[in-house]
């Protein structure tokens, strides 16, 4: 099985990767996901911490005499122009790195997950809220989740991001789903490398 390292902008991104669901999916592509994730500290996470290229050669390093021969970096693009930019931000050429932008933000992606969504929003999501059906198109998804829960569950919005994200996940969250919808092309790239990954290693 090919080794995968993770370098992540967010908690978000975090509990994704370490989740059982996204660790079953990696090893049914014949992936082993190494179970650090970086930066692994709190207050280190975030994009800035991807333009020191002395950082990022620093957890290239670990995760390469863990195993890792593939890396993946991710990122969201948020108020970037264009994914070139956002990838050029990440200060590495290292040939081990492949760099994710998430179009614009990770709550794209959980939006995209209409299955999951319907399920925690109580089936009132694409009714209500027809624009969710294009995910990468909202400046802020996590605005518009934030609104669909106000909206849908008495009042109440989504507390805690962290909390929120991990809610999502235990309610199903899937990678498969989100990269399936028509409108979400970066959770789909994402997965169209994960699962071309022992190809490119022959």
């Amino acid at each position: 099985m090919v080794k995968v390292g993770f370098l992540v902008e967010g908690d978000t991104e975090k509990v994704i990767v370490q989740s059982e669901a996204f660790q079953d999916l990696c090893k049914s592509l014949g992936i082993e996901v190494i179970r650090n994730v970086f930066p692994p500290h709190k207050k280190e996470r975030g994009k800035d911490i991807f333009k020191n290229p002395e950082k990022i050669a620093s957890f290239i390093n670990i995760l390469s005499d863990m195993g890792a021969s593939v890396i993946f970096c991710i990122r969201d693009l948020e108020d970037l122009p264009n994914i070139s930019i956002a990838k050029a931000e990440i200060a590495s050429v290292d040939k081990r790195i492949t760099k994710i932008i998430v179009v614009r933000k990770i709550e794209s992606w959980f939006l995209a997950d209409i299955v999951t969504i319907e399920k925690y929003f109580n089936n009132a999501v694409t009714s209500q809220f027809p624009e969710v059906q294009f995910p990468e198109l909202l400046f802020r998804p996590d605005e518009k989740l934030k609104e669909v829960s106000v909206a849908t569950r008495n009042g109440k919005g989504i507390g805690d991001k962290l909390l929120f994200a991990k809610s999502l996940v235990r309610n199903g969250f899937s990678i498969q789903r989100a990269a399936a919808h028509p409108n979400c092309h970066s959770a789909r790239y994402f997965l169209n490398k994960l699962s071309n990954i022992n190809l490119q290693q022959l």
